[in-house]
C-alpha cells in the first residue's frame, strides 16, 4: 500500500458505502456523493490501486450459516525465534479464521470456529505441542460474533 494516499471526503463516503455493502452500486454511490458514475468507478479504481481496498468478502454469520459452530479467540505466547513458523502452522488448521502476530498479553492471537469443545481441544494441544509455544490461552465466545464494520470511523487524511 501507498503510505501517501490522500482520501477525501467523497472518499470516506464511498468506502462506507462499500463496508456496509461491497455490492452498492456506482448508481447510488454517485447519488450519494453528488458525482457521477464514471468518477466514482475512478476512485474505486484508485483507492484499489493504492492499497486501502484489497478486495470484497462476505461475512457470513458462520453459527446459523453452516453448522452449529463455536466462537474462540486463542492468546498464544511464543518464543520470538518461532513465531512465523507457528503462524503458518495456525494458518493451515481449517478452523482457523484469523491469526496474527499482535503486542499486548500475548504474542499471538487466533479466531477459530469448531464444531464442538472436543474439536477446539484437538486445535489447541496441536498448538501447544509446537516446539516454541510456551503458553496458549482460549476464551469461548457467549454469542455469535458480530461484525460492525459500519462503525469504522473513517477520516479524510493520508493514510
Amino acid at each position: 500500500m501507498n503510505p501517501e494516499v490522500e482520501i477525501d471526503g467523497v472518499d470516506v463516503k464511498i468506502l462506507m458505502a462499500l463496508i456496509r455493502d461491497a455490492r452498492t452500486s456506482l448508481k447510488w454511490n454517485s447519488k450519494n456523493c453528488g458525482i457521477s458514475s464514471p468518477a466514482i468507478l475512478k476512485r474505486i479504481k484508485r483507492l484499489k490501486e493504492s492499497g486501502l481496498i484489497i478486495g470484497t468478502t462476505v461475512f457470513p454469520r458462520v453459527p446459523q450459516a453452516f453448522v452449529p459452530r463455536q466462537a474462540t479467540t486463542i492468546g498464544i505466547n511464543v518464543d520470538y525465534s518461532q513465531q512465523t513458523k507457528i503462524v503458518e502452522l495456525i494458518q493451515n488448521m481449517g478452523v482457523v479464521v484469523e491469526v496474527s502476530l499482535s503486542t499486548g498479553k500475548y504474542d499471538l492471537s487466533a479466531i477459530v470456529f469448531t464444531k464442538d469443545i472436543a474439536e477446539l481441544n484437538d486445535i489447541l494441544q496441536a498448538i501447544k505441542r509446537q516446539p516454541g509455544v510456551k503458553r496458549v490461552v482460549a476464551n469461548n465466545w457467549v454469542h455469535d460474533p458480530l461484525f460492525l464494520l459500519e462503525n469504522i470511523d473513517l477520516q479524510p487524511k493520508k493514510v
